[in-house]
């Protein structure tokens, strides 16, 4: 069996605050089509959150605390699936630690919790991941040296996105117009 690979690379070095595009036939069943936001990113290693796989629960099934409430959950990763991380655009309100502009990592459960249970919270600029994606030291540089991933620029608009159907078309549109032809492949070549 041979696998089909499209020898593409977007000259865009892995960083923190870059999104990660998964190659239209990586065959890893956790990344298949995954867009993955880098929150660390340095020669011990790289941590991100997949921003398009929802899982089915939402936050108020997940936290009896907060039952009632439909939030979306994401899959961030298959590493650490049972530790809930946030990332948000509410830092005045919630802390957390800055990644990039006006995105920032973790939050003060308890005033998370009280500003999600009165709608004191825009859920339009915080998003909740099971797990994260994570790398070993050059682990993420040898799978960009053999076309697994493709590096993009990331924004707010993407990374809060509710819409993950569409999220790995709109990584695309942040790159160059050669790339798009990418997300007109189908995720199995066999079926062109």
């Amino acid at each position: 069996m041979h696998s089909f690979k499209i020898p593409i690379n977007t000259e865009i070095p892995p960083g923190i605050g870059k999104v990660l595009i998964a190659e239209p036939f990586l065959n890893d069943p956790n990344f298949v089509r995954s867009v993955i936001y880098l929150c660390e990113h340095d020669s011990s290693g790289s941590l991100g959150f997949i921003l398009n796989k929802p899982i089915s629960e939402t936050l108020g099934e997940i936290l009896p605390e907060l039952e009632g409430l439909n939030i979306p959950v994401y899959n961030g990763g298959p590493v650490e699936e049972n530790v809930l991380y946030v990332l948000h655009q509410l830092p005045k309100l919630l802390g957390g630690n800055k990644i990039s502009s006006n995105v920032y990592l973790g939050a003060d459960y308890d005033v998370l919790k009280k500003g999600l249970l009165q709608s004191q919270i825009d859920t339009k600029k915080i998003k909740f991941f099971l797990g994260y994606s994570g790398w070993g030291g050059n682990q993420l540089e040898e799978e960009l040296m053999i076309d697994s991933w493709l590096v993009a620029p990331a924004t707010n608009d993407l990374l809060f996105s509710n819409d993950s159907k569409h999220v790995y078309n709109k990584a695309f549109e942040q790159l160059d117009k050669k790339f798009k032809i990418v997300t007109k492949m189908p995720i199995n070549p066999m079926d062109n």
